[in-house]
């Protein structure tokens, strides 16, 4: 007798969860949604030769956002208990914050096009259903990927990603030599599951924060406020007790980075973040930020500007018009695709 499909054992379903943090660039695309990590390493990454602010390749080109652009830190941050003994890669670094409950892992990233190892196809679903108001209005309208910055919305030409910063396994060097300094560091590439806003800037009230759109050595305002996440979820089902996230440096090497859920309960949400920031906050070291203290984070978005096909004249960054509770945002941003010429 063949068993009711209501009597069939059901197959264990989980949750992997990829987290997106600080300089982290969302380009829409028809299959997939392209993540794309500019290179910070050195400050601020070159700009093309036609910005008014460029340098030329050189170190000069690191300096366009300005002096003070503290370097950023590529990696992927996980829980070293939730990966498979038999995975290719292995942490770079495990740190435990202080007073932390469990360690963490950062596997460093330099130079890779990553994607998950699973049957997924087209692009994610997109969590939509903001209104007209510039803050979200309720849990679901907060979830809205509006709340990732759209460059084009700023200024229409700089909004436009450079072809060139979307080509697999290259660093976008300006100069087209590998050894050049380079604007992209990693690219994610999303496949199905869904897309969202996961943490916006609060003030302390718990309330979104508006953002002022300002020039960035003038600051006079354009006009644009809205509410600004400052992390965005990537969530798919799995469907074993396995999840691959393939790395494929820009040499040519591929390795796999593999979690495991052995041991865990159906349903269980996997959680693993990518970052690109400056290293204390990679480390979460405590109180390398006082309460209080002018610091200029907002300024950071300037660097997204070196993926742009035509970048601006005019600098323009995200600042808060309240102060904020859970500490300073260095925000994603969204552009849409360019043509290659």
């Amino acid at each position: 007798m063949q068993p009711r499909p209501h009597e069939l054992p059901m197959k264990p379903t989980y949750r992997f969860r990829l987290v997106f943090e600080c300089l982290c660039a969302f380009l829409k695309r028809d299959d997939d949604v392209l993540v794309v990590l500019p290179d910070g390493r050195y400050g601020c990454p070159p700009m093309p030769s036609h910005c008014d602010h460029a340098g030329d390749g050189d170190a000069a080109g690191h300096e366009a956002c300005g002096p003070n652009m503290p370097a950023h830190i590529a990696a992927i941050q996980f829980n070293p208990c939730e990966l498979a003994p038999d995975s290719d890669l292995q942490p770079d670094l495990v740190f435990r914050r202080p007073g932390a409950r469990s360690e963490q892992a950062l596997l460093f990233l330099t130079g890779q096009d990553i994607a998950l190892d699973a049957p997924l196809f087209g692009a994610p679903a997109i969590a939509g259903g903001r209104g007209a108001a510039a803050v979200p209005q309720s849990a679901a309208e907060a979830e809205d990927l509006c709340w990732v910055a759209d460059v084009s919305r700023i200024d229409a030409a700089a909004g436009v990603m450079d072809p060139s910063c979307a080509q697999p396994g290259t660093n976008a060097s300006l100069t087209g030599e590998p050894s050049s300094p380079g604007r992209v560091v990693a690219r994610v590439s999303l496949k199905g599951g869904t897309l969202r806003s996961l943490v916006l800037g609060l003030d302390e009230q718990q309330e979104p924060i508006l953002f002022d759109f300002q020039e960035s050595d003038a600051l006079i305002p354009n006009g644009f406020q809205q509410a600004i996440t400052s992390a965005v979820a990537w969530d798919v089902a799995v469907g074993e007790e396995t999840v691959t996230l393939v790395l494929s440096s820009f040499d040519g090497t591929t390795r796999r980075l593999q979690f495991s859920f052995a041991g865990l309960p159906m349903g269980y949400t996997m959680q693993v973040l990518v970052k690109n920031m400056p290293l204390d906050s990679l480390l979460e070291v405590p109180y390398c930020i006082y309460p209080g203290d002018t610091i200029a984070v907002d300024h950071h978005f300037a660097m997204y500007y070196a993926l742009s096909q035509s970048p601006p004249r005019n600098f323009w960054v995200p600042l808060e018009t309240a102060a904020r509770a859970n500490g300073p945002i260095c925000p994603s941003a969204s552009f849409v695709e360019g043509a290659a010429t």
